[in-house]
């Protein structure tokens, strides 16, 4: 885990921009989560990845190191829920990971355990202090791996770390598989706060808001356009599509 500090930063690209501003600093996985780590836990021993064999994760050394994907944002708030219990801390999810809101939706920041990251989170941990188009880099390449250095080339996903870091020493936060973060997919700042926004709030259950969450990143069979640390995507609670839905940075509130 990666220590992040408390900051303010532009967050968005475009007619979204806007001052964000982030009062705790937090910690946010390094990587991807791995395989090895997604199946340390006893429920998720022998996951079945989509992507194996029919797109087997590009490795020279061992798949468990390649990034857990073909998760849902369920499966993630479960896992996140049993780090936290392993630690003794406060789940942040609800404890059967079914329901459609986590438990601390209202205010994500006051849980003190394991869950995902809220999309300013994210955004802010992507951006790293710096201005550039991808996690790291102007250039996708240096840190993204996408249609143009991975599938339009014959590989996939890859095992985390290959490519060059950002400035706070996280990999892959640009390309590689798709990163489910806590929010609800709607505006940027709808229904949220520029301090410690917590994304849009649900309940009508109509359209993409409240519907579907925020994943951030890109992945190996997307354009490097996608990988941006602006863009935006979203998907269902149960989509587990191979590079659509990744596992995620564990993050917990600096206590």
């Amino acid at each position: 885990m990666v220590r992040i500090p408390a900051g303010t930063f532009t967050m968005g690209g475009g007619a979204g921009d806007h001052q964000v501003t982030l009062t705790h600093d937090f910690w946010i996985g390094a990587t991807e989560v791995t395989r090895g780590q997604w199946e340390s836990y006893s429920a998720n021993a022998g996951w079945e990845y989509s992507s194996m064999p029919d797109y087997p994760c590009t490795t020279s050394t061992t798949a468990s190191d390649c990034p857990a994907d073909t998760v849902s944002w369920y499966d993630v708030a479960k896992y996140a829920n049993a780090l936290s219990a392993t630690e003794g801390l406060t789940l942040c999810h609800l404890a059967d990971g079914t329901d459609l809101a986590s438990a601390y939706l209202a205010n994500p920041y006051a849980c003190p355990g394991y869950r995902l990251p809220t999309e300013a989170e994210w955004e802010y941990a992507a951006r790293a202090g710096e201005d550039t188009t991808y996690s790291g880099s102007n250039a996708s390449t240096d840190v993204a791996w996408t249609y143009e250095n991975a599938y339009g080339v014959g590989t996939y996903a890859h095992e985390a770390a290959t490519l060059a870091p950002n400035a706070w020493g996280l990999y892959d936060m640009s390309g590689n598989v798709w990163e489910w973060t806590n929010d609800w997919y709607g505006g940027y700042a709808d229904g949220s706060s520029d301090v410690d926004p917590a994304g849009p709030v649900t309940g009508s259950g109509e359209g993409s808001e409240g519907s579907y969450r925020v994943s951030r990143g890109g992945g190996w069979n997307y354009d490097a356009r996608y990988a941006a640390v602006s863009v935006r995507y979203n998907g269902p609670l149960t989509a587990t599509a191979a590079s659509k839905a990744s596992a995620f940075r564990g993050r917990a509130l600096d206590s």
